[in-house]
């Protein structure tokens, strides 16, 4: 009869044993290849339906055949996508595997803990492919995407900056120069050739800009407020204080608006309710001599002769520089982001990693999506193909600021807020000081019900008086 240390000894060799087996079998199964661990498993992903994305779901099938998954895209437009899947998110359904999120959402979403951190992924090689090659993407194309608290949660499919479309045929028509440099496209010289190139009795107008009331004066007039700031001043207080205390009333603020407004005379009428398909299409159309544009827009739809009558007539540049010298910041981007109620999540991102590989990133980038990887900027096929993106490339890796928009949950109602009072001074209820105090008593209201004057609620880090946090290496974040 064995005695009880004997059969202790057995039962310690049987579970050293049962965990070896357990470990050779999970490594096993972890080398299986992904493109036969999900076979018969179905993603749904919940999408913007937007231009420069449309690209990208061309190549599904290929996926789906090599994969053997099958891939559901429901779009959504802009207006309705955030609403729709923070519901969505706040109901935990599950409905959903990815979710499309603009960079301006982010906090939103990971601070609810709606969605998944995906380094876990990245870093796991049973899933990604050695060749995604994280350290390939813009450091600022990763953080401002989808980095909230040193946390990676939405990987950057299509990114930009905006700036202005120039009929270059109306300009040498009416004797204006074209801009070769940024000092040569200032605000003055732009309100200059606008009133000049504004010509109804001819057909086109001078200006077109987002102005109707809504979220979209948070990416139009608000990149001029930066434009129109001291160097001092530039990318620190333009809506915050250190403390969260509201510093939007201040004259060079005002003199931003002062100008942004005074454009109206020169764009269509009705311009008053353009949103982002009025300003392409009387663009497309011919009708404008200068649009406001994002670098996703150009080769998708600006210089695109399926859908544009303006093809090679067109000079695309930065924003115009304020009286101090200084440049809109503007980052843009939209991302793919695990819903962290998917039961598909291994799944989810052997889609994204494919999708959004560098052949991919490249095919969708000569379709018309922003590059958001340094190999594709200095593709010299596309330099040649789509020249603007040099200057993109160079305001995303030096200029760009991804806070513009700060990351907090508040920004989608701070931008309504802006849109309520700038759309009243646009159609001339009120005046732009008028606005300015009327959308800082708004926004101090807005900060006040989240908490941020709440000496025992911890603030967020003000991370964009710090611009070397958002240049950190792609592969260091958690």
């Amino acid at each position: 009869m064995r005695s009880k240390s004997g059969w202790r000894k057995i039962i310690v060799i049987l579970v050293i044993t049962g965990l070896m087996l357990g470990l050779a079998l999970g490594a096993a199964y972890g080398q299986k290849p992904a493109t036969e661990r999900f076979r018969g498993t179905t993603i749904r992903v919940m999408a913007i339906n937007m231009p420069q994305i449309k690209p990208f779901w061309t190549f599904i099938p290929e996926f789906e055949e090599k994969y053997g998954m099958k891939v559901i895209v429901d779009e959504f437009p802009f207006d309705q996508l955030q609403e729709r899947s923070l519901m969505e998110s706040a109901q935990h359904t599950g409905s959903y595997d990815i979710i499309s999120i603009d960079c301006m959402w982010i906090a939103s979403y990971t601070l609810p803990g709606y969605v998944e951190p995906i380094m876990k992924y990245i870093k796991d090689p049973s899933l990604t492919d050695p060749e995604f090659d994280l350290g390939d993407f813009v450091p600022r194309q990763i953080s401002g995407t989808g980095v909230m608290n040193d946390v990676l949660y939405n990987m950057v499919q299509s990114g930009s900056s905006c700036g202005q479309s120039i009929r270059k045929d109306l300009f040498e028509a009416n004797g204006l120069a074209l801009p070769k440099t940024k000092a040569d496209w200032n605000y003055k010289y732009m309100t200059e050739a606008i009133e000049k190139l504004t010509r109804p009795e001819e057909g086109y107008y001078g200006f077109a800009t987002h102005a109707r009331r809504g979220m979209e004066w948070g990416f139009t007039w608000w990149f001029d407020v930066y434009a129109f700031q001291t160097p001092e001043r530039f990318s620190k207080d333009e809506l915050f204080g250190p403390n969260w205390e509201i510093t939007l009333d201040h004259p060079d603020t005002v003199r931003s608006l002062e100008w942004f407004v005074g454009n109206k005379p020169f764009t269509p009428p009705g311009s008053e309710n353009f949103g982002y398909d009025e300003v392409s299409t009387s663009y497309l159309t011919g009708r404008i001599a200068v649009a406001w544009n994002y670098g996703d827009w150009i080769a998708g739809q600006f210089e695109n002769p399926e859908v544009s009558a303006v093809v090679g007539k067109s000079l695309h540049i930065n924003d115009v520089t304020g009286p101090y010298g200084m440049d809109d910041p503007h980052f843009g981007s939209w991302g793919l982001s695990i819903s962290a109620d998917s039961k598909n999540k291994e799944a989810a991102w052997v889609f994204m990693q494919w999708l959004l590989s560098k052949p991919n990133a490249r095919r969708a980038a000569l379709m018309g999506a922003g590059p958001p990887r340094h190999s594709i900027y200095r593709d010299p096929v596309i330099q040649e193909l789509q020249p603007w993106i040099k200057w993109i490339y160079e305001h995303q890796l030096h200029w760009a600021n991804p806070d513009t928009r700060p990351m907090i949950p508040e920004w989608t109602e701070i931008s309504e807020a802006m849109g309520l009072w700038g759309n009243r001074c646009w159609i001339g209820e009120i005046n732009p000081q008028e606005a300015i105090k009327g959308m800082a008593k708004d926004i101090e209201r807005i900060m006040d019900e989240g908490g941020y004057y709440d000496p025992a609620v911890k603030k967020p880090k003000q991370q964009w008086r710090n611009m070397v946090y958002y240049d950190n290496n792609p592969l260091g974040w958690k």
